[in-house]
């Protein structure tokens, strides 16, 4: 069966370009300014932008301690009794099965205890001020 041929429009034959295959320029964007306009969008946004902030840092400090103590992810998961796929899921920030039991395993097999501590909601934001948010 022949396929019908493609219909060409007028722009691809003054230029000679397909304009179904030529890329579009992204537009630039102001990160910082789009963040800050998100997250003062409403209090839930606000808060998963939070939330994130701080999953981020518990991962770097469970990489960099992990680093620190010269063990692979798959050595530390000798040491906790599981394996190398479960250690690089904790290290991952989008893994939300993390449970402050398997986050003390983790920390024990490094030889480190975690510590809590309850910071007033302004103190915290003051420490972890959003980009281009003018509070």
């Amino acid at each position: 069966m022949k396929s019908k041929p493609r219909k060409t429009d007028l722009k691809t034959i003054k230029t000679g370009l397909d304009a179904r295959k030529v890329r579009k320029p992204y537009k630039e964007i102001d990160l910082d300014a789009w963040i800050a306009e998100l997250v003062s969008s409403s209090d839930e946004a606000r808060l998963a932008y939070e939330e994130n902030v701080s999953v981020t840092e518990l991962v770097l400090m469970l990489i960099k301690l992990r680093e620190k103590t010269g063990l692979t992810q798959k050595e530390l998961a000798e040491r906790m009794g599981i394996t190398q796929q479960m250690v690089s899921k904790m290290e991952r920030k989008d893994y939300e099965g993390r449970t402050f039991a398997k986050i003390w395993r983790h920390l024990d097999a490094l030889g480190y205890r975690p510590e809590i501590k309850a910071v007033p909601i302004k103190q915290w934001r003051k420490k972890h001020p959003i980009p281009g948010l003018k509070e």
